[in-house]
């Protein structure tokens, strides 16, 4: 005998802090919106249930312009490891002309290279 049984879901827990950020005009990319990845944000995005690290929520005017897509996860930038929004903002500003992206978009791995 099949029985349906109501089973009430709740939202997925947004913690811990997404910690969003807009990077300014002295970081490079200005206008890039980016978020430390939690349940929330996955679902949100519909990124991998195994996601980790920074997301990009929005491009920007910029990032657009060199590839950058929303839904990207942000793993390092010219070799440094990313893990929250703020050290985007800190590798950028310390990047000298040419920034290297290693992002992971959908099951694969991409590079982006562009010059500040």
């Amino acid at each position: 005998v099949s029985q349906d049984v109501l089973v009430d879901l709740i939202r997925a827990p947004d913690v811990p802090s997404r910690n969003a950020l807009v990077l300014g005009e002295d970081a490079g990319l200005a206008g890039r919106a980016l978020a430390r990845i939690n349940p929330a944000v996955i679902d949100a995005l519909n990124l991998p249930l195994i996601a980790k690290g920074v997301v990009v929520t929005n491009t920007g005017p910029l990032a657009a312009r060199v590839g950058v897509r929303r839904g990207d996860v942000i793993a390092a930038i010219n070799d440094d490891v990313i893990a929250d929004p703020k050290d985007v903002a800190l590798a950028l500003r310390g990047a000298r002309r040419w920034v290297r992206l290693d992002v992971l978009r959908g099951s694969g791995r991409v590079q982006l290279r562009f010059r500040l």
